[in-house]
Parts: C-alpha cells; structure tokens; sequence
C-alpha cells in the first residue's frame, strides 16, 4: 500500500509522514493517532529507499517498544520487518558492550540488580554513614548524572561526595558491574568525547516515541546519535508521567529552540475516549503549570460516554471488581480485551489488577509487569549465573 493512499493532505498525518525537515516534533495527545502518522512516514521512507537497518524507532519502556516494533511490522512496506525498535536503555546496553567502548570507558556494563546492590552497600565505608544513607548516596550519584546539571555528568559537588564517588566506582570496577543509572550517561560521555565515535553515524532516520519521559541525559544521548541523522520526537508534555526517573518533558518544549529549523506538528483530536472523558482531561491538566497551552479535541461521533465513581474498602475489593466489570464487557457485551484499558497509578494497583484479569482467563498486558527478574530468587539465580559465567574457577567448583 503506498505510503499516501487514503490520506488527507490537509491532515497532520499527512504532514508528519511527508514531512521532509530535518528535525520534526510532533506533539500528540492520547488516542490522537500518533502510531498511525508515525508508519506511514517509516512506509514513505521505505518507499523512497532508505535503509530499513539505519532507521531506529526507540522508546522508554520494554512494553512499548514491543508495541512498536509490532507496529513497524503492521506497515506493509518491503524491509519494515527489517526495523529494530529499542528502548533507548537496551540501545545504550549494545552500545556499552562492543570491545572498542570498553577500552574508552574501561567499564563493565553489567548491570547490578537488587540482590547484587547489597553487597556494595555493606562494602562501602561506614564513614559514608549507615547502610540507608549510603543507599541514598548511591541514588543521589545516579540522580545527578540523569539530571545532567553539569559538564559532566555525576560531577561531585564537594570532597565529601568525590570520596564516595571514588569508592563507589572503584567496587564497581573491581566486581565488573554498573548501576543501571550509570548506563545511559556512559555511552553520553563516549559520544561526547569521541566525535569520530562509528556509533554517532550508525542512523540516517530516528524516531523517538514518549520523549517527554526521557531524563536530559538520555535526550542528549539521542542528539549525540544524530550527528547526520533526521530526528523525529513525538510526545505530549502533559503525560509525563515519570517525574522519579528525573523525567525531562521540558525537553519536548524547548525542542523548537534547542534544535534549529524544526517543523512543529500538533494531532489533537483524541480518536479513542468519548466526549465527557476528554472534557474532563482538559479541565483536569489545564491546572497544571509549565505547560504549552493547548486542548484535546472530543470526537463526537464517540458520544459522551458513561461515568461511574465507585469507592472500595481494600485494594482487593477493588482489584475483584475492576476484574468482574471487564470480564462482563468481555464475556457479556461483545467487547475485545484489546479495547480496555486500565489506568492505575502504581504497580501495587496494578499488579492486583493484573493478576484477578489472569485469574479470569482474561489476557492483559501490564506496564508493571515488565521484569521478568523481579523476584528475590529469580534475581540471586542470575547473580550466580553471572558468576559462573565471569569465574570458569566457581563454575568448576559448583559442578562438584
């Protein structure tokens, strides 16, 4: 199917698919049909002879980036099976492990999980204070890198923190690990540091999805890759939504400023919730400050929709429920689980939720459930795994 068929020239689609700028921000609210503009421009650009293995789709969680590696398959176009989407941390993890970034950085990207993170804090000095304090020097190190406040990220502000620095990255060294939040602000350093680096030039074409989730450290990594590349963001700055990863929507907003000559493209008609839904929405985020001033547009071929405020005693009362309600919908009234969608504001929400949709033999997809190493037994399991596999010594010794 050609790239154009069917589409309005007049629409925004149209305009982000067609769009031949160097830079694009496209700012999408929910159900606006930013995934739909978003293939069609990857199918012009497969039209038009780009190749499908310098095109990079990159994402913030695993979730969705599954999400949208299906849907570069959904194009149609010769070579789309060829995209790889990413997160941009599993990005960074491919970068970080070729031999070449390894000598630069003299680092390990191995990853600590919890289970591993015990050790180091009962190895730092007591003098860096109890165990919970220590812990909290640790995020206060990886914070300061995301932020991205300095030159150089994770700068120690006073001899005190450069002490802790200094012991921090040394037993991280010396055991051939990394903190996850070390991960993106290394490859930004090599990048940095490395103008020449092969990575810098590895894409003609990069879209990023949810950019106003990205921390400044990961939208600066993401410009690093785009030394020749066109860069094409989408988000929304009122769904930021993780604000404790030090997210950035900021970014999304000075984009125009800090990129030159970028062609802005706005889809605000929210195509998926019914009208009252979406008047609710704008009277909601409408209170809230540091943003661009701006409203979704209701579809009223959706109608208004019904709305129902329900209040339960536990969490559990209120899991069962939601699960019983869906399986009606799902059972009794004809809809698909495809089309439900549950919004919970922490995993200890939604997991319950998750769990009672299982229960009911109802398939459902979690946000919350991406770690498949989340338990404690799953996680020592595969700190020996790594042990085994770095120490052929302990490997011989636990075969006997």
């Amino acid at each position: 199917m050609p790239w154009d068929q069917d589409l309005d020239p007049n629409s925004p689609a149209y305009r982000i698919a067609s769009s031949q700028a160097r830079f694009n921000r496209v700012v999408a609210g929910p159900g606006t049909g930013k995934s739909f503009a978003l293939k069609r421009r990857v199918a012009r650009l497969l039209e038009e002879g780009a190749d499908p293995k310098r095109i990079l789709p990159v994402t913030f969680t695993n979730v969705a980036a599954e999400d949208l590696q299906r849907e570069m398959l959904q194009i149609g176009v010769p070579g789309c099976e060829n995209i790889r989407g990413y997160t941009l941390h599993s990005l960074c993890m491919r970068i970080l492990s070729r031999q070449s970034v390894l000598d630069a950085l003299g680092r390990t990207p191995r990853p600590l999980n919890k289970f591993e993170i015990e050790p180091l804090l009962y190895d730092l000095s007591k003098n860096f204070g109890d165990k919970r304090v220590r812990n909290k020097r640790i995020r206060a190190y990886e914070a300061a890198w995301a932020r991205l406040q300095h030159e150089m990220p994770g700068y120690a502000q006073n001899p005190g923190d450069a002490g802790f620095e200094n012991s921090l990255v040394s037993w991280l060294t010396f055991h051939e690990g990394m903190l996850i939040g070390e991960i993106i602000p290394y490859v930004y350093r090599y990048l940095k540091d490395n103008p020449a680096a092969p990575e810098r030039n590895l894409y003609d074409y990069v879209l990023v999805d949810e950019y106003q989730d990205l921390n400044k450290a990961e939208q600066g990594v993401v410009d690093l890759l785009c030394d020749s590349a066109n860069l094409c963001i989408v988000g929304d700055d009122d769904q930021s939504l993780y604000s404790f990863k030090f997210a950035h929507p900021a970014g999304i907003r000075e984009f125009p400023t800090t990129h030159r000559i970028t062609t802005d493209h706005q889809i605000i008609e929210c195509q998926r919730c019914p009208t009252r839904i979406v008047q609710m929405a704008n009277s909601l985020i409408a209170q809230n400050r540091d943003r661009e001033p701006r409203q979704l547009t209701p579809t009223p071929q959706n109608g208004p929709g019904d709305i129902a405020i329900k209040q339960y005693q536990t969490l559990d009362q209120e899991a069962v429920a939601i699960a019983d309600f869906i399986a009606d919908l799902v059972n009794n009234q004809g809809y698909a689980p495809q089309e439900i969608l549950v919004l919970a504001q922490r995993r200890s929400v939604g997991n319950p939720i998750h769990d009672a949709l299982t229960g009911r033999n109802i398939p459902s997809k979690s946000y919350y459930q991406e770690g498949a190493l989340e338990s404690h037994a799953a996680q020592e399991r595969l700190a020996i795994l790594k042990l085994v596999v770095n120490c052929p010594a302990l490997a011989s010794w636990l075969w006997q």
